[in-house]
Protein backbone atom coordinates (compact mmCIF):
# COMPACT_ATOMS: atom_id res chain seq x y z
CA UNK A 1 0.00 0.00 0.00
CA UNK A 2 1.33 3.45 -0.48
CA UNK A 3 1.48 5.03 1.82
CA UNK A 4 1.01 10.74 2.58
CA UNK A 5 6.99 24.81 3.78
CA UNK A 6 7.87 31.27 3.32
CA UNK A 7 9.62 34.12 3.84
CA UNK A 8 6.96 36.02 6.57
CA UNK A 9 3.30 35.52 6.64
CA UNK A 10 2.75 38.28 4.01
CA UNK A 11 4.98 37.05 1.53
CA UNK A 12 3.32 33.71 2.16
CA UNK A 13 0.21 34.92 1.10
CA UNK A 14 1.97 37.28 -2.28
CA UNK A 15 3.74 33.85 -3.21
CA UNK A 16 0.87 30.96 -2.45
CA UNK A 17 -2.07 33.12 -2.43
CA UNK A 18 -4.22 29.68 -4.05
CA UNK A 19 -2.94 27.98 -1.02
CA UNK A 20 -5.64 29.51 1.03
CA UNK A 21 -8.36 27.57 -0.67
CA UNK A 22 -6.94 23.77 0.16
CA UNK A 23 -6.91 21.69 -3.59
CA UNK A 24 -5.51 24.62 -5.51
CA UNK A 25 -1.53 23.98 -6.21
CA UNK A 26 -0.17 27.19 -7.99
CA UNK A 27 3.20 28.02 -6.71
CA UNK A 28 4.82 30.83 -8.64
CA UNK A 29 8.23 28.59 -9.23
CA UNK A 30 6.82 25.16 -10.54
CA UNK A 31 8.77 22.08 -9.93
CA UNK A 32 9.37 20.38 -13.61
CA UNK A 33 11.88 17.29 -11.93
CA UNK A 34 13.26 15.93 -8.93
CA UNK A 35 15.70 12.88 -8.73
CA UNK A 36 15.98 11.04 -5.25
CA UNK A 37 18.89 8.55 -4.39
CA UNK A 38 18.48 6.72 -1.36
CA UNK A 39 21.87 5.20 -0.46
CA UNK A 40 21.83 1.70 1.94
CA UNK A 41 24.69 1.30 4.49
CA UNK A 42 24.47 -2.31 6.60
CA UNK A 43 26.56 -5.00 7.79
CA UNK A 44 26.39 -6.25 4.22
CA UNK A 45 27.89 -3.09 2.72
CA UNK A 46 26.97 -0.32 1.03
CA UNK A 47 23.56 0.03 -1.90
CA UNK A 48 21.73 2.82 -3.41
CA UNK A 49 19.17 3.73 -5.74
CA UNK A 50 17.73 6.28 -8.06
CA UNK A 51 14.28 7.69 -8.59
CA UNK A 52 13.18 10.34 -10.70
CA UNK A 53 10.19 12.45 -10.92
CA UNK A 54 9.28 14.48 -13.91
CA UNK A 55 6.24 16.72 -13.32
CA UNK A 56 3.83 17.88 -16.52
CA UNK A 57 1.94 21.01 -16.00
CA UNK A 58 -0.66 22.61 -17.92
CA UNK A 59 -0.69 26.42 -17.47
CA UNK A 60 -0.94 26.46 -13.64
CA UNK A 61 -2.46 22.77 -13.07
CA UNK A 62 -0.30 19.73 -12.57
CA UNK A 63 -1.06 16.66 -14.89
CA UNK A 64 1.02 14.23 -14.27
CA UNK A 65 4.01 12.72 -12.77
CA UNK A 66 6.37 10.15 -14.40
CA UNK A 67 8.06 8.18 -11.92
CA UNK A 68 11.18 6.39 -13.43
CA UNK A 69 13.37 4.02 -10.89
CA UNK A 70 16.56 3.59 -12.69
CA UNK A 71 17.93 0.69 -11.05
CA UNK A 72 14.74 -1.45 -11.56
CA UNK A 73 14.15 0.27 -15.11
CA UNK A 74 10.41 0.68 -13.77
CA UNK A 75 7.58 3.21 -14.98
CA UNK A 76 4.83 4.37 -12.73
CA UNK A 77 2.55 7.53 -13.95
CA UNK A 78 0.12 9.74 -11.12
CA UNK A 79 -2.58 11.38 -12.93
CA UNK A 80 -4.40 14.44 -11.29
CA UNK A 81 -7.56 15.33 -11.62
CA UNK A 82 -9.96 18.88 -11.00
CA UNK A 83 -13.06 20.13 -10.64
CA UNK A 84 -15.07 23.28 -12.53
CA UNK A 85 -13.24 25.17 -9.73
CA UNK A 86 -9.86 23.75 -10.24
CA UNK A 87 -9.67 22.11 -6.89
CA UNK A 88 -7.87 18.54 -7.04
CA UNK A 89 -10.34 15.91 -6.30
CA UNK A 90 -8.42 12.83 -7.96
CA UNK A 91 -4.85 10.98 -8.42
CA UNK A 92 -4.62 7.86 -9.93
CA UNK A 93 -1.73 5.53 -10.84
CA UNK A 94 -3.39 3.39 -13.48
CA UNK A 95 -0.02 1.13 -13.05
CA UNK A 96 -0.61 0.34 -9.67
CA UNK A 97 -4.38 0.19 -9.64
CA UNK A 98 -4.87 2.80 -7.02
CA UNK A 99 -6.49 6.05 -6.90
CA UNK A 100 -7.03 8.45 -3.91
CA UNK A 101 -10.21 11.20 -3.95
CA UNK A 102 -10.35 14.72 -1.93
CA UNK A 103 -13.34 16.38 -0.76
CA UNK A 104 -14.00 19.56 0.58
CA UNK A 105 -16.47 22.06 2.72
CA UNK A 106 -15.55 25.29 2.50
CA UNK A 107 -12.05 26.35 2.10
CA UNK A 108 -10.72 23.68 3.99
CA UNK A 109 -10.09 19.81 3.02
CA UNK A 110 -12.01 18.04 4.64
CA UNK A 111 -11.65 13.96 3.87
CA UNK A 112 -9.45 12.05 1.91
CA UNK A 113 -10.08 8.35 0.56
CA UNK A 114 -7.06 5.58 -0.41
CA UNK A 115 -8.34 3.07 -2.73
CA UNK A 116 -6.33 -0.12 -4.21
CA UNK A 117 -7.96 -2.29 -6.74
CA UNK A 118 -11.34 -0.69 -6.01
CA UNK A 119 -11.01 -1.36 -2.14
CA UNK A 120 -11.59 1.82 0.03
CA UNK A 121 -7.97 0.98 2.36
CA UNK A 122 -7.60 4.10 4.17
CA UNK A 123 -9.73 7.44 4.91
CA UNK A 124 -8.34 10.65 6.85
CA UNK A 125 -10.54 13.46 8.17
CA UNK A 126 -9.42 16.72 9.08
CA UNK A 127 -10.64 18.80 12.01
CA UNK A 128 -9.08 22.61 12.36
CA UNK A 129 -8.82 25.79 14.68
CA UNK A 130 -10.03 28.46 12.40
CA UNK A 131 -7.74 28.13 9.31
CA UNK A 132 -5.21 26.26 11.07
CA UNK A 133 -5.59 22.40 10.93
CA UNK A 134 -5.85 21.29 14.20
CA UNK A 135 -5.92 16.98 13.83
CA UNK A 136 -6.04 14.23 11.44
CA UNK A 137 -7.87 10.66 12.11
CA UNK A 138 -6.31 8.30 10.35
CA UNK A 139 -8.28 5.13 9.45
CA UNK A 140 -6.23 2.17 7.64
CA UNK A 141 -9.27 -0.51 6.33
CA UNK A 142 -8.90 -4.33 6.39
CA UNK A 143 -11.05 -6.45 5.03
CA UNK A 144 -10.79 -10.54 5.70
CA UNK A 145 -11.61 -13.05 7.16
CA UNK A 146 -12.28 -14.69 10.44
CA UNK A 147 -9.27 -15.67 11.80
CA UNK A 148 -7.44 -14.75 15.65
CA UNK A 149 -6.58 -11.58 16.15
CA UNK A 150 -3.45 -12.53 17.61
CA UNK A 151 -2.53 -14.24 14.60
CA UNK A 152 -2.60 -11.42 12.49
CA UNK A 153 0.18 -8.87 11.94
CA UNK A 154 -0.10 -5.17 11.86
CA UNK A 155 0.21 -3.12 9.02
CA UNK A 156 2.79 -0.11 9.04
CA UNK A 157 0.11 3.05 9.32
CA UNK A 158 -0.11 5.26 5.97
CA UNK A 159 0.37 8.11 7.80
CA UNK A 160 2.95 7.26 10.43
CA UNK A 161 6.63 7.50 10.64
CA UNK A 162 8.56 4.72 9.58
CA UNK A 163 9.71 4.13 13.71
CA UNK A 164 6.02 3.33 14.97
CA UNK A 165 5.07 0.01 14.43
CA UNK A 166 2.15 -0.30 16.78
CA UNK A 167 -1.28 0.56 15.65
CA UNK A 168 -4.34 1.13 17.22
CA UNK A 169 -6.97 -1.68 16.49
CA UNK A 170 -10.82 -1.19 16.62
CA UNK A 171 -13.38 -3.49 15.02
CA UNK A 172 -15.89 -0.90 13.48
CA UNK A 173 -18.00 -3.26 11.90
CA UNK A 174 -18.85 -6.80 11.85
CA UNK A 175 -21.10 -8.31 9.04
CA UNK A 176 -22.29 -11.56 8.09
CA UNK A 177 -21.62 -12.73 4.58
CA UNK A 178 -24.05 -15.05 3.24
CA UNK A 179 -21.53 -16.75 1.18
CA UNK A 180 -21.47 -20.67 1.03
CA UNK A 181 -18.20 -22.18 1.96
CA UNK A 182 -16.75 -18.78 3.32
CA UNK A 183 -16.72 -18.03 7.31
CA UNK A 184 -18.30 -14.80 8.32
CA UNK A 185 -15.81 -11.75 6.51
CA UNK A 186 -15.43 -8.58 8.92
CA UNK A 187 -14.62 -5.26 8.31
CA UNK A 188 -11.34 -3.64 10.86
CA UNK A 189 -9.68 -0.54 10.84
CA UNK A 190 -6.57 0.79 12.62
CA UNK A 191 -7.12 4.27 13.73
CA UNK A 192 -4.53 7.29 14.56
CA UNK A 193 -5.45 10.06 15.58
CA UNK A 194 -2.60 12.85 15.06
CA UNK A 195 -2.63 16.64 16.67
CA UNK A 196 -0.41 19.31 15.07
CA UNK A 197 0.68 22.24 16.98
CA UNK A 198 1.54 25.88 15.38
CA UNK A 199 4.25 28.12 15.62
CA UNK A 200 3.24 30.77 12.74
CA UNK A 201 2.83 29.18 9.39
CA UNK A 202 4.60 25.97 10.46
CA UNK A 203 3.77 22.89 12.40
CA UNK A 204 5.86 23.09 15.56
CA UNK A 205 4.93 19.80 17.19
CA UNK A 206 2.72 16.22 16.11
CA UNK A 207 1.73 14.08 18.13
CA UNK A 208 0.16 10.59 17.30
CA UNK A 209 -2.27 8.51 19.35
CA UNK A 210 -3.38 5.12 19.92
CA UNK A 211 -6.02 4.79 22.32
CA UNK A 212 -6.44 1.12 22.08
CA UNK A 213 -2.19 0.58 23.25
CA UNK A 214 -2.80 3.62 25.22
CA UNK A 215 0.57 5.18 23.32
CA UNK A 216 1.33 7.97 22.26
CA UNK A 217 4.50 9.58 20.07
CA UNK A 218 5.44 13.31 20.39
CA UNK A 219 7.39 14.86 17.11
CA UNK A 220 8.83 18.52 17.19
CA UNK A 221 9.66 20.17 14.29
CA UNK A 222 12.26 23.68 13.24
CA UNK A 223 12.32 25.07 9.79
CA UNK A 224 14.25 27.63 8.01
CA UNK A 225 13.25 30.99 6.56
CA UNK A 226 13.06 30.02 3.17
CA UNK A 227 10.65 28.98 0.48
CA UNK A 228 9.05 25.51 0.57
CA UNK A 229 8.20 25.25 -3.17
CA UNK A 230 5.48 21.97 -1.74
CA UNK A 231 3.54 24.71 -0.10
CA UNK A 232 0.10 23.65 -0.42
CA UNK A 233 0.98 20.17 -2.27
CA UNK A 234 -0.81 17.82 -0.30
CA UNK A 235 -1.19 15.18 -3.18
CA UNK A 236 2.56 15.13 -2.08
CA UNK A 237 2.33 14.22 1.54
CA UNK A 238 -0.11 11.42 1.27
CA UNK A 239 1.53 9.66 -1.02
CA UNK A 240 4.72 9.69 1.00
CA UNK A 241 3.85 10.97 4.08
CA UNK A 242 6.84 9.57 6.41
CA UNK A 243 9.17 10.38 3.54
CA UNK A 244 8.40 14.22 4.25
CA UNK A 245 5.88 14.29 7.06
CA UNK A 246 3.01 17.16 6.18
CA UNK A 247 5.42 19.39 4.35
CA UNK A 248 2.20 20.59 2.42
CA UNK A 249 1.08 22.88 5.02
CA UNK A 250 4.45 24.33 5.84
CA UNK A 251 5.13 27.65 5.18
CA UNK A 252 8.92 27.49 5.26
CA UNK A 253 11.54 24.13 4.65
CA UNK A 254 12.06 21.61 8.21
CA UNK A 255 15.37 21.47 9.05
CA UNK A 256 14.84 18.84 11.98
CA UNK A 257 12.48 16.76 13.64
CA UNK A 258 12.72 15.30 17.02
CA UNK A 259 11.27 12.07 18.32
CA UNK A 260 10.29 13.68 21.92
CA UNK A 261 11.60 10.89 24.88
CA UNK A 262 13.92 9.06 22.24
CA UNK A 263 17.79 9.37 20.31
CA UNK A 264 15.77 9.39 17.04
CA UNK A 265 16.25 12.68 15.16
CA UNK A 266 16.59 13.52 11.40
CA UNK A 267 17.99 16.73 10.64
CA UNK A 268 17.76 18.32 6.54
CA UNK A 269 20.52 20.22 5.24
CA UNK A 270 19.49 21.99 2.16
CA UNK A 271 21.25 24.22 -0.94
CA UNK A 272 19.76 26.97 -2.38
CA UNK A 273 19.40 29.05 -5.66
CA UNK A 274 17.87 32.47 -4.23
CA UNK A 275 14.80 31.78 -1.59
CA UNK A 276 13.79 27.89 -3.61
CA UNK A 277 15.90 25.03 -2.32
CA UNK A 278 17.45 23.50 -5.02
CA UNK A 279 18.79 20.32 -3.22
CA UNK A 280 18.09 18.22 0.41
CA UNK A 281 19.59 15.51 1.95
CA UNK A 282 18.54 14.06 5.47
CA UNK A 283 19.84 10.38 6.92
CA UNK A 284 17.98 8.31 9.02
CA UNK A 285 20.24 5.84 11.19
CA UNK A 286 18.79 2.11 12.77
CA UNK A 287 21.07 -0.05 14.88
CA UNK A 288 22.81 -1.72 12.11
CA UNK A 289 22.55 0.58 9.37
CA UNK A 290 21.77 4.03 8.03
CA UNK A 291 19.85 5.44 5.15
CA UNK A 292 20.91 8.52 3.45
CA UNK A 293 18.71 9.84 1.27
CA UNK A 294 19.58 13.30 -1.36
CA UNK A 295 16.78 15.22 -3.32
CA UNK A 296 17.91 17.53 -6.40
CA UNK A 297 14.86 19.67 -7.50
CA UNK A 298 14.47 21.17 -10.72
CA UNK A 299 12.14 23.81 -11.62
CA UNK A 300 10.42 24.86 -15.33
Amino acid sequence: MKKLVVLSMMATMILFASCDKDGVYNPIKKISKITCTRTHIGTQGTESNTTEQNWTWNKNQLQKIVYYDREDQYTWTEEFSYNKSGRLIRVEDKEKEEYTTYEYEGDQLNKVVYYYNNFRECEYHFKYEGEKLSEIECWEFSDYYSIKKENRSNPLAFVCSPEIANLTQKVVDDVAVATEGQPHRKMEVDITTISLKWDGNNISRMIYTYPFYNERCEYLLTYDKKVNPFAGFFALDFDYAYDYDYVYKNANNIVSMTEVGSMWKREYNYTYKGQYPESYTYTDVYENSSYRYDYKIEYK
